[in-house]
């Protein structure tokens, strides 16, 4: 419980999302210390792999929470409500 108050006190999207992967950074922590033990090249590899899930975590979290904002805000850069944001537009063949 005072785990999620403090990820929902976080003054700015970054942090409530970096705050809310935390258990995932702790985690890839511990097992980096753990690879440490074995070696060198290992505990690098944990490292990558930690800081990956770290990341994913955090794209998970911006994708559940935060896209539909990032794609109001593309709507109002390129002019307007009309404007077409998708993936599949920025695919498309511009024909005449």
């Amino acid at each position: 419980m005072f785990w999620l108050a403090y990820v929902l006190i976080g003054s700015s999207p970054m942090e409530r999302m970096g705050r809310g992967c935390m258990p995932v950074n702790w985690a890839g922590r511990a097992a980096t210390t753990v690879a440490a033990v074995f070696s060198s090249g290992a505990e690098a590899r944990m490292q990558a792999a930690s800081a990956e899930a770290f990341d994913g975590c955090r794209f998970f979290l911006f994708r559940q929470f935060y896209a539909e904002e990032l794609r109001e805000l593309r709507k109002l850069r390129d002019g307007g409500e009309g404007a077409d944001t998708s993936a599949e537009a920025a695919g498309k063949a511009v024909t005449p």
